[in-house]
């Protein structure tokens, strides 16, 4: 008998993705965006929710290298490398529990730009689903550089 994940699937763009619930804080309705300086193209930009500054990250722009585009209608908040992340949806699907055997390894070329950050693919009757590695969507240097623009400076 094999494991199951349950997943919390969504959309950005013209793409599915895929979660972990375990990793996923909640989800929102989209804020409005603030811009940040000097931040790689997938930065969409930080909004304050629940009096915390959350980086906001355009999974489109993530894989493709296009600069994100700050319009959402929701922001699924979790956590990657122990810090606190927003990804960018145009919608949320569904929350499914899935037998792990439907979850193929991805091919080489899937991902594009960062083929590590995908741990799978689900085949639905509408489209692939990439199952996101939160683990490895950020580099740990990336991640250090977000938060950095976020961090209050000393007094």
């Amino acid at each position: 008998m094999s494991s199951a994940r349950t997943l919390l699937t969504f959309r950005r763009g013209n793409a599915s993705y895929a979660v972990d619930v375990g990793e996923v804080r909640r989800v929102v309705s989209a804020v409005e965006l603030r811009t940040l300086p000097a931040t790689p193209a997938f930065v969409a930009g930080a909004a304050r929710i629940d009096d915390r500054l959350e980086v906001m990250v355009d999974p489109e722009a993530l894989f493709s290298g296009n600069p994100a585009t700050p319009d959402a209608a929701r922001i699924i908040l979790v956590t990657a490398l122990n810090q606190p992340l927003g990804l960018l949806a145009d919608d949320v699907d569904d929350v499914a529990t899935v037998p792990a055997d439907e979850i193929a390894p991805p091919l080489p070329f899937v991902g594009g730009r960062r083929p590590g950050a995908v741990a799978g693919v689900l085949s639905r009757t509408s489209a692939e689903v990439l199952v996101l590695d939160l683990a490895r969507l950020l580099t740990s240097s990336e991640v250090t550089e977000l938060i950095a623009p976020t961090t209050p400076a000393a007094d």
